[in-house]
């Protein structure tokens, strides 16, 4: 089987779900029976418990189910601890510089590519010590992603694209919509241009290129425009309209 790092080099479309605030083992285990590709926890807008985002991460790793989740802050220590219970990836906030990047992506991988250090026995490598072949193994599986969602980050797009370390460039919509003073408006000029920017530098670097879906029709548009990578939407999200179906069906069958 195919991992997430594999697909994502091969070109082939990734899809996966947003956990914000119903993170369970049940909720990593329904998002692999729906089909999802991966995970994506959100961590840096969220008050994670840490023993249950440890096991959940864990539940999927058990259910081909890998995870993708972004550190709270630039800060080595999280980022590592993140990887050491067993995330497929992580995805830096408010990339902004080749530097920030760079600096990241050490953190990620083990020397002599990066800085990374070796932990004991962890969901990295289902509670095995860890192994020269399974050091060698996670460098190259482990998946760094550059969110760039500010008119800084637009700005230097081909320095951070070209980054050694990078393998995806995500877009975070709403909040470079609003770096530019245009809040949420995707269709203003100044935003699809920056949006077109970050898409054809990441894809002149070779590099996977991502961004936030909601509905199947922003899927089909984004893969278009060359995306891969897609987020989607959240847990919350699916309940509420899954329930106001319901509802509004009830409605229309009193006629």
């Amino acid at each position: 089987m195919k991992t997430l790092k594999e697909k994502i080099l091969n070109g082939q479309v990734v899809i996966g779900g947003m956990i914000v605030h119903f993170l369970r083992p049940a909720m990593m285990k329904i998002y692999a029976q729906c089909g999802f590709d991966f995970a994506y926890i959100e961590n840096e807008h969220s008050m994670q418990n840490p023993e249950t985002l440890s096991d959940c991460i864990v539940t999927g790793l058990d259910n081909n189910l890998p995870t993708i989740i972004k550190p709270g802050y630039f800060n080595r220590g999280e980022t590592a601890r993140l990887l050491d219970t067993g995330a497929a990836g992580v995805q830096l906030p408010q990339t902004e510089t080749r530097s920030q990047i760079d600096k990241f992506g050490s953190w990620v991988k083990y020397p002599p590519v990066g800085t990374r250090m070796v932990t004991c026995s962890s969901g990295l490598n289902n509670f095995k010590s860890m192994t020269l072949e399974a050091l060698t193994r996670q460098n190259d599986e482990t998946i760094v992603i550059a969110h760039v969602e500010t008119k800084l980050g637009v700005d230097n797009i081909e320095e951070i694209a070209a980054s050694e370390f990078v393998d995806v460039v995500f877009v975070g919509s709403g909040d470079l919509s609003i770096s530019l003073g245009k809040p949420f408006d995707f269709d203003n000029p100044e935003f699809i241009e920056c949006f077109e920017k970050v898409a054809s530098a990441t894809k002149k670097a070779g590099k996977a290129f991502g961004a936030y879906a909601i509905t199947a029709e922003n899927i089909a548009s984004f893969v278009e425009m060359g995306a891969t990578f897609i987020e989607t939407t959240d847990e919350i999200t699916f309940i509420r309209s899954g329930t106001v179906k319901l509802f509004n069906d009830l409605k229309n069958s009193k006629g």
